[in-house]
């Protein structure tokens, strides 16, 4: 691109060649300008550099083991031999544990960071369906539809009308918990990273549907050694002698809380997967509708023409659960 050459520029090029004071003096002369004082461009200072900080040796490197998951729970069944080792989950992430004294010693020089006291209150657990949305979730997969709605005149009319006797009062079809439900919660080694998560669902449901509305279930891989729990003090208690489960009567829907056995298919093991396929066959057979309560995304597998998949997380609304009931139902 042209660019015009002014004066300035000219004294600038020459003095970028040759500094001397008395050349830049004579070109100033014949220029026709007065003699101007030539300074001195500004240097920067050179310094020595800071001296070296010693820093902490860093420590050695440790192999991330897996911490085991506190139980909440008793009567967890223990992991499979050789399987792998079970993670914990913190906000529905899988994470791997680090060795406390990495935790404990800090890298740096200086003092160390104030800890927290030993009776400080440990962080609460976010549930995975929150509180806000917990009572609608559940009441979606929980409810079944009877003849509990407004009164039915049209039917009335039609029963007077061919002369028969009106034996009840005929009423509209609405969903309704008031049958209760049947609560089946795997308790296989799978599971084992959601217990805590499994007493907060627990607690949501009894406040939802009701705590003499349910029948509890606990499942250990064979539906033939269930295990129903017995009520002390409140808190659930499990019962020495072992009941083969059996589906509910009257059609009441049957909420299993499980990873249908994804875990074990996982490590090769397809016996905790046929077992859920069973329990869903013969609950379908007696005219009960199943919703399974998965700690997963619902994938192509999981979406069983006999049960109902609700994913049992944060994004779950209520939308979701009852479309996936529609779809099972019809």
């Amino acid at each position: 691109m042209r660019r015009d050459v002014w004066i300035g520029d000219l004294i600038a090029a020459w003095a970028a060649v040759d500094r001397r004071p008395d050349v830049l003096e004579r070109i100033v002369t014949l220029l026709g300008l007065d003699a101007f004082e030539v300074e001195e461009p500004f240097v920067a200072e050179e310094r020595a550099p800071p001296p070296a900080v010693p820093m902490a040796p860093l420590p050695a490197p440790m192999k991330t083991v897996l911490a085991p998951m506190p139980m909440a729970m008793p009567g967890f069944a223990p992991a499979p031999a050789g399987g792998a080792p079970v993670p914990r989950r913190v906000r529905s992430l899988v994470i791997q544990s680090m060795s406390p004294e990495v935790l404990r010693t800090p890298v740096w020089s200086g003092p160390r960071l104030p800890t927290a006291p030993s009776d400080a209150m440990p962080a609460r657990l976010e549930p995975l369906f929150p509180h806000s949305v917990a009572r609608a979730v559940l009441g979606a997969a929980a409810h079944s539809v009877r003849n509990v709605g407004p009164f039915d005149m049209d039917e009335a009319v039609r029963v007077v009308a061919q002369r028969r006797p009106v034996r009840e009062i005929p009423r509209d079809t609405a969903r309704t918990m008031r049958a209760g439900i049947q609560l089946v919660i795997d308790r296989t080694w799978a599971m084992r990273p959601f217990v805590d998560d499994i007493v907060v669902l627990r607690r949501q449901l009894l406040t939802v549907v009701g705590r003499d509305l349910i029948d509890e279930l606990w499942f250990f891989g064979d539906l033939g050694a269930c295990r129903r729990p017995r009520r002390v003090g409140g808190r659930a208690r499990r019962q020495a002698n072992d009941a083969a489960w059996q589906p509910p009567d009257g059609g009441i829907p049957v909420i299993v809380v499980t990873d249908l056995g994804h875990a074990d298919r996982a490590n090769g093991d397809v016996r905790a997967a046929s077992a859920w396929d069973e329990l869903f066959r013969r609950a379908r057979d007696a005219g009960c509708d199943v919703v399974s309560i998965v700690p997963r995304r619902i994938g192509k597998e999981d979406r069983h023409a006999r049960t109902s998949a609700v994913a049992w997380d944060t994004r779950t609304t209520v939308g979701r659960v009852l479309a996936e009931r529609e779809r099972t139902r019809g």
